[in-house]
């Protein structure tokens, strides 16, 4: 994401993120486009459990759906959040 994140350090990472960020990365628009879309959209209301890239659905990596891992997660930030 091209935004203001990591600007405030010093040194190479700054350099590093001042360079490296306006080449690759994404407006914080474009970022939040399909969280937008999938938020507000009526076509999009009928996805559940899916992984979306620019509108789409996206094939996801086996170890991704590990629902071991996932209520891991989900414990962790419950803990993380009280």
């Amino acid at each position: 994401m091209n935004s203001s994140f990591g600007r405030d350090n010093g040194g190479f990472l700054k350099l590093a993120f001042s360079v490296v960020s306006p080449i690759f990365a994404q407006t914080p628009e474009k970022g939040a486009d399909t969280l937008i879309w999938l938020a507000t959209s009526p076509e999009a209301a009928s996805y559940t459990g899916e992984y979306f890239s620019g509108r789409k659905v996206t094939k996801v990596v086996e170890p991704r759906r590990d629902d071991e891992l996932a209520r891991g997660l989900w414990e962790l930030s419950e803990k993380l959040y009280n």
